[in-house]
């Protein structure tokens, strides 16, 4: 059975791990909205908390950052299992 609380602390974290990456490589919101076509009121919404962002979404701000969704999930699952 899905535990929604879990699930929705997961995204949290892979959303953070996206944001440690943009800002570790200097990439600015405007920078990362136009590499990867979403808009830079989404990934700030995404940032903050306050839009939770597909599977595509998520693969769109990954790629536009030179990294892999598959990188960023794994650092999930192993934040959570230690949970």
């Amino acid at each position: 059975m899905l535990n929604i609380h879990l699930a929705l602390e997961f995204s949290k974290i892979v959303v953070r791990e996206l944001q440690r990456v943009r800002e570790k490589r200097g990439v600015s919101k405007k920078q990362l909205s136009e590499k990867s076509g979403v808009s830079r009121a989404a990934i700030t919404m995404i940032e903050a908390g306050e839009r939770n962002p597909s599977l595509y979404v998520m693969q769109a701000l990954a790629s536009a950052l030179g990294c892999k969704l598959s990188t960023l999930i794994a650092k999930a699952e192993k934040e959570i299992a230690v949970q």
